[in-house]
C-alpha cells in the first residue's frame, strides 16, 4: 500500500510541476509581433472612387469619400484614390494613426 501511494504522490508532483510550467510559459512576456498583411483597393463609388483598406483578408477601412475635406465628395481620379490609400496602408505599417491632413493631400496633389 505504501508504494502505491508513493506512486501517487510522485504522478501527483510530475503533473504539479507540469502544469506550473505550463502556466509559467504562457504568462511569459511574449514579443509583440503584430502581423499585418495591409493592402489597399480602389473602389468605384457613387459619382467617382473611394478605397478599402485591409489586413489580411478582413476589411478594417472603407473610405467613399475624400478625408480632410468638409463635406462627403468622391474622389475624382482613381490614382487620386490609390495614393491615399497607399499612404494609409504606410501609416498604419508604421503605427501611426491613418488620419489624412489636407497638407498631405496637398503634397500629393490630390485633385479636390
Amino acid at each position: 500500500m505504501k508504494s502505491l501511494t508513493k506512486k501517487l504522490i510522485i504522478i501527483s508532483a510530475v503533473f504539479a510541476m507540469g502544469l506550473f510550467f505550463l502556466m509559467a510559459i504562457d504568462s511569459w512576456p511574449k514579443e509583440k509581433t503584430q502581423e499585418q498583411v495591409l493592402k489597399s483597393k480602389v473602389i468605384i463609388v457613387d459619382g467617382g472612387f473611394g478605397y478599402q483598406i485591409y489586413n489580411k483578408k478582413k476589411l478594417i477601412i472603407e473610405q467613399n469619400f475624400i478625408p480632410a475635406i468638409s463635406g462627403k465628395k468622391p474622389f475624382v481620379l482613381a490614382k487620386d484614390a490609390q495614393l491615399i490609400a497607399d499612404l494609409v496602408v504606410k501609416k498604419l505599417s508604421n503605427g501611426e494613426s491613418p488620419i489624412i491632413y489636407k497638407e498631405e493631400m496637398d503634397k500629393l496633389n490630390i485633385e479636390l
